[in-house]
């Protein structure tokens, strides 16, 4: 796996701050969230787009960070209903 991108780093660190999850489910979403931007950054260099605009252009297509947590708390809460009725 590579290094973090250091505007990776923050872009994930600004997106999971404030998910009421353990620190254990966050560094491996940052771990699986950095590789799908390493990836991605990978192709775009690859397509012939500069590094620096190619960071930037990774993190645009994955998301804003408002609508990934939005989305990691909604997969989350659905993940506590079931279990709370699989229990029942």
């Amino acid at each position: 796996m590579h290094e973090f991108e250091p505007k990776f780093e923050a872009y994930l660190d600004q997106v999971l701050s404030s998910l009421k999850i353990d620190s254990q489910e966050k560094k491996q979403l940052k771990l699986e969230w950095n590789q799908h931007l390493v990836d991605s950054l990978d192709n775009l260099i690859q397509g012939g787009i500069l590094r620096e605009k190619a960071v930037e252009m990774a993190i645009q297509q994955f998301g804003k960070p408002k609508l990934l947590k939005q989305e990691v708390a909604h997969k989350h809460s659905l993940c506590y209903v079931s279990i709370f009725f699989i229990i029942r």
